[in-house]
């Protein structure tokens, strides 16, 4: 099994080169009123048909703006950026970087109205500082950020790389066909205290050449009524979580695949805790290849686990290696 990269990418801090940027302009219907009686319009926090200043993201009473990355870089602390549809499905192209503050990036109630495509040129969005919440959207398309390190190079994150984020919230969003080496559809941070919260969303085929198809969590988290679904990796096809606790609540961690003998077809438990509660690992055509659960610990005892049931609440410690 190939070591944690985590160790090696802490060091990186600062070495890291800058992600891509596409500043494509967003066909957006944001509404607006004058809120405040001062004769200007301001963004009324909803996404009602207003005729005006269509194709711009907007930040509710500071401004409307021609693409996501302007309204990302004027965002202040604490703002949320809201992303209204036209009629129809609109693809924009992605890779935002996101720097030293907590915002928020809404679309409209359905996720798959707003698509964020990387397009194949680095990870979809990219979080090199602060906290970013997803709500509503769709995130495709990414190739993950490239890391160096001790003269080696590591690939994290392709539909999102929050590798140094503070905070990571995905809320009804649907991270699909995206790939990287760690992480292919997302890599959560690994910042000492930072959280990772996954609800109600899609993880489905997703690809990590080395471990992670769908998600790699390095800091545990949480997965509540969610799907995991038909992702695929060398190492852990649905899920890798390295420390920390994950507790899966009301989900899905089904038809994932991992093709090394390493296994951890839905997930690869490495040193960590891992509770699962009222959540599906799959079943006949759904289950996951080789096994449900592969846990490893620090001196290499490996023991695997299949057939987990929707009605089974157990908990695995991987330091052990055991599940009970």
């Amino acid at each position: 099994m190939r070591a944690d990269p985590t160790r090696s990418i802490l060091t990186a801090l600062f070495l890291f080169a800058p992600g891509c940027i596409l500043n494509t302009a967003f066909p957006y219907n944001p509404r607006f009123t004058d809120s405040n009686g001062d004769g200007k319009s301001y963004f009324d926090g909803d996404c009602d048909e207003w005729p005006g200043h269509a194709g711009r993201p907007v930040i509710a009473g500071q401004g409307i703006y021609e693409n996501l990355q302007e309204a990302v870089d004027a965002a202040k602390d604490g703002d949320v950026i809201t992303v209204c549809p036209l009629p129809g499905t609109q693809e924009y192209g992605g890779l935002t970087v996101i720097e030293g503050k907590s915002i928020s990036i809404v679309g409209g109630d359905d996720p798959d109205r707003i698509v964020l495509n990387g397009k194949d040129a680095g990870s979809t969005i990219r979080v090199a500082d602060g906290s970013l919440t997803l709500e509503n959207l769709t995130i495709t398309g990414g190739t993950g950020t490239r890391y160096t390190a001790d003269g080696s190079q590591e690939v994290l994150g392709g539909g999102i790389d929050a590798a140094f984020a503070t905070g990571l919230t995905i809320e009804n969003c649907i991270i699909e066909a995206n790939g990287a080496q760690f992480g292919g559809g997302v890599f959560a941070p690994v910042i000492e205290g930072a959280e990772t919260l996954i609800l109600d969303s899609m993880i489905t085929d997703n690809e990590g050449s080395s471990s992670g198809g769908g998600l790699y969590l390095t800091l545990g988290g949480q997965i509540i009524g969610s799907s995991v679904y038909r992702n695929r990796s060398a190492n852990a096809g649905g899920l890798t979580v390295t420390s920390g606790t994950l507790t899966i609540t009301a989900s899905e961690i089904i038809a994932n695949t991992a093709s090394s003998n390493q296994g951890g077809g839905g997930a690869l438990v490495l040193s960590a805790r891992l509770n699962s509660e009222a959540s599906e690992w799959g079943q006949g055509d759904t289950n996951n290849t080789p096994n449900d659960l592969m846990l490893t610990n620090s001196g290499g005892t490996r023991k695997s686990y299949n057939d987990k049931t929707s009605d089974e609440t157990f908990s695995c410690d991987g330091s052990v290696p055991s599940c009970s």
